[in-house]
């Protein structure tokens, strides 16, 4: 077996046993995803991991190739309101937990951390909202003006010789901080073996290297 079809089979175990527990996941256990359903959890939750950043709609055509079998927008929309976000945080820890034998560099875990924006479509009660500064058009008076965006920070953790995200924290872009967001993530983080940590230097501080003193 390659190692590619040992990690599809990893999540495939994985996000059955999820679909399994959704009742730990859901906001309304006694009714949420009880009934017998053409986008019942595993589906969803299959679904959904499998989304490449297209519009809905496409993503559902791409899942469902069949016109007869596919999920409309609103009913995904409507499964996916049942459903706390910590479920998809459960799968990542667990998935990972699979990993029985690191690759390592010398003894040590690799790893990485380091944040990526993304903006979401605009909703004046996320609270991801912040206000951005732009060029009017046409530039005649070469001024800025301040215009509303959701955009969120995503600090991810990577272990670069294994390939795999170890974890995600989501800032508003307006309120980030990056160094307590390392911090948290080193302090959840449960490794067998020691790890090394690369970060630019916008991560520097005093706190970061007293958190690693102390895992040290």
């Amino acid at each position: 077996m390659t190692k590619k079809h040992q990690v599809l089979r990893q999540i495939d175990s994985v996000t059955d046993m999820a679909a399994k527990c959704i009742n730990y996941f859901v906001y309304h256990p006694c009714k949420d995803f009880t009934r017998k359903r053409e986008l019942d959890a595993k589906t969803f939750i299959k679904t959904t991991l499998a989304m490449q950043g297209n519009c809905l709609n496409k993503e559902l055509a791409d899942a469902f190739p069949k016109p007869s079998k596919r999920m409309t927008a609103s009913a995904y929309e409507q499964q996916k309101s049942k459903v706390n976000p910590r479920l998809f945080k459960a799968i990542l820890y667990e998935f990972n937990s699979t990993l029985k034998q690191p690759t390592l560099y010398h003894g040590y875990r690799l790893l990485a951390i380091d944040g990526s924006d993304f903006a979401l479509p605009y909703d004046k009660h996320s609270p991801f909202l912040c206000n951005i500064q732009t060029r009017k058009k046409p530039l005649a008076d070469n001024k800025l003006t301040t215009k509303g965006a959701c955009l969120i920070l995503a600090n991810i953790l990577y272990d670069i010789a294994n390939c795999c995200y170890l974890d995600c924290l989501l800032q508003s872009r307006k309120g980030m901080d990056e160094r307590s967001a390392a911090v948290h993530m080193l302090q959840t983080l449960r490794l067998q073996h020691r790890y090394i940590v690369l970060m630019d230097r916008g991560y520097e501080s005093f706190s970061l290297f007293e958190h690693g003193k102390s895992t040290a």
